[in-house]
């Protein structure tokens, strides 16, 4: 335990009253600077010396953008809060870990930043995890294993054990995505059909699960949010409930526009492949002419 003011290397949880006062947390700063440090890197000596394109000048914004969120939900006040005072929180960190951060900076990734990873050996297990039925397994079972008491109430009891926690939900935030949205275009999954229902069973069915058990258990189910100091004036119980709630809705805001425009594009492309219908045939007693390029009606 340490007294406030003291610098500390990651967020877990403490029997402190809460507080206000800012607390530094040098693993935090230091993750994230490094997440910055080898894109930038990566973005310097992989770039290509053809003018990029729109979406290509984007994708620094995105992984921007994803770094933010993830420093959001990893520092304090939304870190400290998640690893030992509110179970609310820990399940918002889990959200915006896999289902905004996670998918922002697979976004920000262009496809030849990996043109020396493709040759590598370990590539190939970028290729396993690409696979629907892998990534949505993984995922399920990192959402399961860390919200269950056991491993809640035994890793965010110290730093290393949250640290460890964080960097489970970053990676799996990285893989659940792999399917739907891969920096290498060729290890998406080709059908859009399957990508909607992907990922409507994976992150959008499969969590409503648990989620529900969060909401409808009788008791506090986590000791290390119970016995924690009080913060906001709101109770175990319920704060436990607030939780399981968003686990199961959380989801929807993401995941239903994206499911919309899977489906749009889905439809356009099938209606695309569609042949048209086959053209009336030549009426030749009434006199109309046969369709350019056809054969004469033969004798």
């Amino acid at each position: 335990m340490t007294e406030d003011g003291d610098v500390q290397f990651w967020c877990a949880a403490t029997s402190d009253p809460w507080t206000w006062t800012p607390k530094p947390y040098v693993g935090v700063w230091l993750a994230m600077a490094t997440l910055v440090f080898f894109y930038v890197r990566a973005w310097r000596r992989h770039r290509p010396d053809r003018p990029l394109s729109a979406l290509e000048r984007r994708k620094p914004w995105w992984f921007g953008l994803g770094v933010a969120l993830l420093w959001v939900a990893t520092d304090w006040p939304v870190g400290a809060l998640g690893a030992g005072y509110l179970a609310s929180l820990h399940m918002l960190q889990f959200m915006i870990y896999t289902l905004a951060a996670g998918p922002l900076l697979l976004l920000g990734i262009p496809d030849w930043f990996l043109d020396r990873a493709r040759q590598q050996r370990w590539w190939e297990v970028v290729r396993t995890l690409s696979k629907p039925l892998v990534a949505g397994l993984l995922f399920n079972a990192v959402l399961l294993s860390t919200h269950a008491p056991v491993m809640v109430d035994l890793l965010r009891a110290s730093q290393v054990g949250s640290f460890v926690m964080d960097v489970v939900w970053f990676v799996a935030g990285l893989i659940v995505w792999l399917p739907v949205i891969n920096p290498d275009s060729s290890l998406r999954h080709r059908s859009l059909a399957v990508r909607a229902v992907y990922l409507f069973l994976a992150v959008g069915a499969l969590p409503m699960l648990p989620g529900g058990f969060l909401v409808f258990a009788s008791g506090p189910l986590y000791r290390t949010f119970e016995l924690a100091p009080p913060v906001f004036d709101i109770s175990a119980t319920a704060d436990q409930q607030l939780a399981g709630l968003i686990m199961k809705v959380g989801n929807l805001p993401i995941i239903w526009p994206i499911l919309l425009v899977l489906f749009v594009k889905w439809s356009r492309a099938d209606q695309s492949a569609t042949p048209p219908p086959p053209r009336p045939a030549v009426d030749v007693l009434a006199g109309t002419a046969p369709p350019p390029g056809s054969q004469g009606a033969s004798s």
